[in-house]
């Protein structure tokens, strides 16, 4: 620990200098320390008449304990009227608060009392930890290949996340600050200057939650073969692969989470988001070669890698179609979806000669309803945790587990107060020859979790 400066006052000026009998009492205050066990050398002024130049020749005695001295006490002189008195002192202290011991030297000819008092703090310790992904949102894909869902610059899609759960129990997360923010580059700070397709915010909804949404403008079309219908295998799943979480560890059971940033050492310098389709989740093996290189994180050297195959089966139940295809929201008492619109939408077979119908129509939302608030997803991830120095032992303490983040997905409280939010759908049944034999009536629902429109041929 870097030695910290203290005064050391002489009580006893006036005394004679050369009767050894005479006990010179010094008090030295370590003042507040936030690392142990740790020690310093510690110097401070006297205007007694106590020379320089001395040095230790012998201790008299020691108190032991949580307090110790080194055996290098000396004195030098800084002016004709002010000596300086420096020791080295170590402590090593279970708990937080104030702690003390003294000894008895010999300095020079001169017997030396030195009482020490010190204060065991936590202090504030910044740094970040890196999960390996993050899951930032969910696109669902409309029946057929001529449909079409079409998201606006201004239609807001994304998650709020808890990461309280990653932590022991007891232990309080609290937010820094409260606002819309950049999501820059580790270590520079919270920036309201926004320029990305996402961003970060506070959720108003909560007192330990950040929001990371996209306003992007996106169009999600249907499968390739409109025989298909409504096929759930061509939802797309939006994947972070740099993220990072910046704390400040405050206490032991306290921490401060001052948003996102993105990890300087994946070399796009920015944030790094792809898509995978739930077809492509479902069996890793059908990803292309050119995103599976994407995938492998090759530039993380903090030995958490690339994504492997448990990752991708957490992914995939980031939609409850992966897991189960006969999923059926009418049933679905959870809340993860919202009923819209007021009617289906018709997916009707053309007569042979004829051609498909195609509705339109396009929403423009007041406010979000918030009946699915109470809907959530847990994943646990693997992650690394900044090597700074005091930050990356405090932190390993801090989480349950060092080498994972557990984080819960919820409903941002950016869709239920955003208002003028627009989407358009344009729905086109399948010609006479794709031979479609499913349900014909599609129902469209609002993801409560992460904002996004999905479709449902009922039956």
């Amino acid at each position: 620990m870097k030695g910290l400066i203290a005064c050391l006052i002489l009580l006893s000026a006036g005394v004679s200098t050369q009767a050894l009998a005479i006990v010179l009492p010094v008090y030295l205050d370590t003042g507040v320390v936030t690392d142990s066990p740790g020690s310093g050398t510690y110097c401070g002024v006297t205007n007694a008449q106590l020379p320089g130049g001395l040095t230790q020749t012998s201790t008299v005695f020691a108190t032991g304990g949580n307090v110790s001295f080194g055996t290098n006490a000396y004195s030098y002189a800084l002016t004709s009227d002010y000596t300086a008195v420096c020791t080295t002192v170590f402590w090593n202290v279970a708990s937080y608060g104030t702690f003390s011991g003294w000894e008895r030297v010999m300095i020079g000819g001169y017997l030396v009392t030195i009482d020490v008092t010190g204060n065991y703090q936590y202090g504030n310790w910044s740094g970040a930890i890196f999960p390996k992904y993050q899951v930032l949102g969910v696109d669902y894909a409309p029946p057929g290949a001529s449909s079409s869902v079409s998201y606006s610059a201004n239609f807001v899609r994304g998650t709020s996340q808890t990461i309280g759960s990653s932590f022991k129990d007891q232990t309080q997360v609290s937010l820094s600050t409260h606002g819309e923010f950049e999501i820059g580059k580790v270590g520079v700070g919270l920036n309201t200057n926004i320029t990305s397709l996402y961003s970060q915010q506070t959720d108003y909804n909560s007192t330990d939650s950040w929001s990371v949404t996209t306003t992007g403008g996106d169009i999600i079309r249907g499968p390739a073969s409109s025989a298909a219908g409504v096929d759930h295998d061509y939802d797309i799943v939006w994947i972070w692969l740099n993220p990072a979480i910046n704390l400040i560890l405050t206490g032991p059971a306290s921490i401060t989470w001052n948003g996102y940033s993105y990890n300087t050492a994946d070399p796009v310098n920015e944030m790094d988001v792809l898509f995978l389709y739930v077809y492509e989740l479902k069996d890793p093996s059908r990803i292309p070669a050119n995103v599976a290189s994407r995938l492998a994180r090759s530039w993380d050297q903090s030995g958490v890698g690339g994504l492997n195959a448990t990752d991708y089966a957490t992914i995939l139940a980031s939609t409850p179609f992966g897991a189960n295809p006969a999923y059926d929201p009418n049933t679905d008492t959870s809340g993860r979806y919202t009923l819209q619109i007021g009617q289906t939408f018709n997916y009707i077979p053309a007569p042979p000669g004829g051609q498909p119908v195609t509705q339109t129509f396009s929403t423009t939302t007041q406010s979000t309803s918030t009946s699915g608030s109470g809907s959530e997803i847990t994943r646990s991830v693997s992650t690394s945790i900044e090597n700074k120095l005091g930050f990356k032992s405090k932190a390993e303490i801090a989480l349950k587990l060092t080498d994972t983040v557990t984080t819960v997905s919820k409903q941002s409280s950016s869709q239920t107060t955003t208002a003028g939010q627009t989407a358009s759908f344009s729905i086109t049944g399948p010609q006479a020859s794709d031979n479609y034999t499913g349900p014909t009536a599609i129902q469209i629902w609002r993801d409560n979790i992460y904002g996004s429109y999905m479709f449902y041929a009922a039956h």
